[in-house]
């Protein structure tokens, strides 16, 4: 019945308006000030007790924020559970008019809980938007849909976003993931996704940052997951708008000058490419290779190691050819020169071994790609690498595992495996991990 609908929505909408009226002035209710007080005391003097508690509270309160969370918290919850039940509502037409009275009606208040300093309030808050966004698009309600992506844009994502309403939109992501099929919420999360790059900065961990840089973390892992795309060559207007947008949340967060973004970008590409590798376009795809390709050379090794687990993921989908090529431009950065007066040229020298690392983790990524079969490229790699694992820094214990990986994972058919090498090849491999007893 939409008369009972309205009924309802009316009643909780003013209840829910009264909660954060009263949690704002931080109001005191005169019988359970009275039952804290003396029984001598009058009932007139608690009123009096009460207001005047009220309006200190008032003047220190300018800002409407709120005091306590219960009251608001509560009548939240409860109008998700209307805008839930108005998903089923099989007349569209009685559907999209309530929907659109519900936006009506519910959007300030659902806006105050999203930017609420209390987190009980934005999830209940977050909770009644992720619900409007499947109603709208149950009910084919356009209009709604572009005033749930202008809130969205405007309060939720913006440079100037409070901390409150980035949180907001880090529950509303996981919300729409678990409330819908994808169709339902990618195009309001994709938009979202930046939200997750505002916490980062893990050098604020400490302390009560340490939750919010754990919720963007979180949140970025959830829609790498959730967010597929139907093929490159087959997808819709929508669906290839929403897909650009990612690739340029992408491009942005791996081009950071924040290494904690690039970082949080390259693990959602581990993620995300895994499931829309269909996706992508070969000039995309080539982009991708190139970009991962300058991050294993990153002064950063945080940003080193993600890379490499990329490159090793989308190496899954690259064939033995265009393994052959890779690894010879990594093979050549990792015999790149050092310069011989490392004194007069410090910073050359930096650089060489930077890029030496990169050649490394990039063979390393390609010998870990094949773990039961030596391709004709992979003997000579290995020595260049036994041949560089002196060098400074991290390329000796990053050969040192790659290497004792290939042995772990060529260890029983190594009889038929060491035919791929020559004598000199196995000579420095003997040298560097494998027992005498192997060439008996």
């Amino acid at each position: 019945d939409p008369n009972c609908y309205d009924f309802t929505c009316d009643v909780v909408v003013e209840k829910l308006k009264q909660e954060f009226d009263d949690s704002a002035i931080g109001k005191i209710n005169p019988e359970k000030a009275n039952g804290s007080l003396a029984d001598t005391t009058k009932i007139s003097d608690v009123n009096l007790i009460a207001n005047d508690n009220n309006e200190k509270n008032i003047k220190e309160n300018k800002s409407n924020e709120e005091v306590s969370f219960a009251g608001p918290s509560k009548w939240l919850n409860i109008l998700s559970c209307m805008l839930q039940e108005l998903a089923g509502y099989e007349d569209k037409a009685l559907g999209q008019k309530l929907t659109i009275y519900s936006m009506e009606q519910c959007k300030p208040l659902i806006m105050r809980g999203l930017k609420s300093t209390f987190d009980s309030c934005r999830k209940y808050a977050a909770k009644c938007m992720a619900w409007l966004c499947i109603d709208a698009y149950v009910h084919n309600c356009k209009d709604i849909e572009t005033q749930i992506q202008d809130i969205i844009k405007m309060e939720l994502i913006s440079d100037d976003a409070s901390d409150p309403c980035v949180e907001s939109a880090c529950h509303l992501i996981k919300l729409l993931v678990r409330f819908g099929p994808t169709e339902y919420g990618n195009k309001y999360i994709v938009n979202l996704l930046p939200a997750t790059m505002k916490f980062q900065n893990a050098s604020a961990a400490g302390g009560k940052n340490a939750e919010k840089v754990a919720l963007a973390r979180s949140t970025a892992s959830v829609a790498a997951s959730s967010l597929v795309f139907k093929p490159f060559s087959s997808a819709d207007g929508d669906s290839v708008n929403d897909f650009n947008v990612v690739w340029e949340f992408l491009l942005n967060g791996i081009n950071h000058r924040s290494y904690h973004n690039r970082v949080a970008a390259l693990a959602f590409l581990n993620t995300f490419y895994k499931n829309n590798v269909h996706a992508f376009s070969y000039d995309q795809n080539s982009k991708l290779v190139t970009m991962v390709h300058d991050c294993l050379k990153d002064k950063r090794p945080e940003v080193q190691e993600c890379a490499q687990a990329v490159m090793m993921m989308m190496l899954l989908f690259i064939d033995e050819n265009e393994q052959r090529k890779l690894c010879e431009i990594f093979s050549a950065m990792a015999s790149t020169k050092v310069p011989k007066n490392k004194e007069k040229f410090p910073n050359k020298v930096k650089k060489a071994y930077r890029k030496r690392v990169a050649g490394v983790l990039g063979i390393s990524a390609i010998v870990e790609r094949n773990p039961y079969s030596i391709p004709d490229f992979i003997p000579d790699a290995l020595v260049l690498m036994c041949q560089v694992a002196s060098d400074p820094g991290s390329a000796s214990g990053i050969i040192k595992r790659s290497l004792a990986n290939f042995k772990r994972s060529h260890n029983d058919e190594w009889d038929e495996h060491k035919r791929a090498f020559t004598t000199t090849q196995l000579d420095w491999l003997q040298d560097f991990f494998l027992p005498n007893n192997y060439y008996a």
